[in-house]
Order: C-alpha cells, then sequence, then structure tokens
C-alpha cells in the first residue's frame, strides 16, 4: 500500500514559504510570475549573495530561478552602477562572482530545475561560453543582444561537441 500521492503545494503557501525563508535568512526577492494562462510559478531572484548560497533550500521550494546579474554584481561589490563616483568599479567579471554562479547553477542541477540569468552579463557575448560551462540553461537579454548571444552559444556548443571522426568504410 502506497498511500495516496502527494499532492502539489497550494501557490499561496509555496509562497509564503519562501516570503518565509526571504524574512528569516535575508535573502530572495520572490515574485509570483504568469507562465501562462493557466500556471502561475513562485520565481526567485537570485539578486544577493545570500540567495545564491542558500540556494538548495530554494530549489526545494521553487520551479526555477533567475540570476539578476545587475543586482548581485552592485550588492555583491556593494557599488552601484548608476553612481559616478563608483560606477568605474562596476564589474561582475570577478572570480568571487563566477564562485557564485557556478554555486547557483550546482544546486538547480541538483534540484533538476532550470536556472535562468538576466542583466547586462546576460547580454555580453563574451560570457556567454562561460555561462554555458557553467550550466546556465537561459539568458534573457534585450532584442538587439538576441543575435550576438545566439551566435556565442552556437559557437560555444559547438567547441564543446567532439568532431567524430568519419567511418572508413569496410574493404
Amino acid at each position: 500500500g502506497g498511500g495516496a500521492p502527494p499532492q502539489p503545494m497550494k501557490p499561496e503557501r509555496i509562497e509564503t514559504r519562501l516570503r518565509g525563508l526571504s524574512l528569516s535568512d535575508g535573502y530572495a526577492v520572490t515574485r509570483t510570475c504568469r507562465l501562462n494562462e493557466h500556471r502561475h510559478s513562485n520565481l526567485p531572484m537570485f539578486e544577493a549573495p545570500s540567495a545564491c548560497l542558500k540556494a538548495d533550500a530554494l530549489y526545494r521550494e521553487i520551479d526555477f530561478g533567475s540570476i539578476g546579474s545587475n543586482d548581485l554584481t552592485q550588492y555583491l561589490f556593494t557599488v552601484d552602477r548608476d553612481n559616478d563616483l563608483v560606477s568605474c568599479d562596476y564589474n561582475s567579471d570577478r572570480p568571487v562572482f563566477w564562485d557564485l554562479i557556478a554555486a547557483t547553477a550546482r544546486a538547480a542541477r541538483r534540484a533538476g530545475k532550470p536556472l535562468s540569468i538576466c542583466g547586462e552579463l546576460a547580454g555580453a557575448p563574451r560570457f556567454t561560453p562561460r555561462l554555458i560551462e557553467l550550466g546556465v540553461d537561459t539568458v534573457s537579454v534585450s532584442p538587439r543582444r538576441i543575435a550576438a548571444v545566439r551566435r556565442a552559444a552556437r559557437q560555444a556548443q559547438s567547441a564543446r561537441v567532439p568532431r567524430r571522426r568519419a567511418k572508413k568504410a569496410p574493404a
């Protein structure tokens, strides 16, 4: 006897639990996103370093996650990209930033759930291969960046696929 199958958690309960996680541990902005006409999902934005560090706990409660690279950079390095006095220090391409992306992507893989990234970094083709390598599933970019990012993704994917040697026909 297996008993009754587990019932899906009600969205209100998930939102409440995520809000509880957010308030108790000081991380994660949660949003309820309309995925289509019939389904809503809870989406945490990994925008604070502490959210990335608690990604395993969050992924137990969510359907998918998204890294907000602009805010994550700002909060991680305590630098405001809109402040002329310190904006010169606004740079995501630092080892500790990539460590947080990698840790969040590992949590997503362990949970078997997707991870996306948005923000300036997502739209920079030079970072596309690294995002793919780390396991980020999708990027959200402005329309003018789509072609360049797609091109970079294709090049990165083709570089990762081992070339098959043609088999010689038996003589």
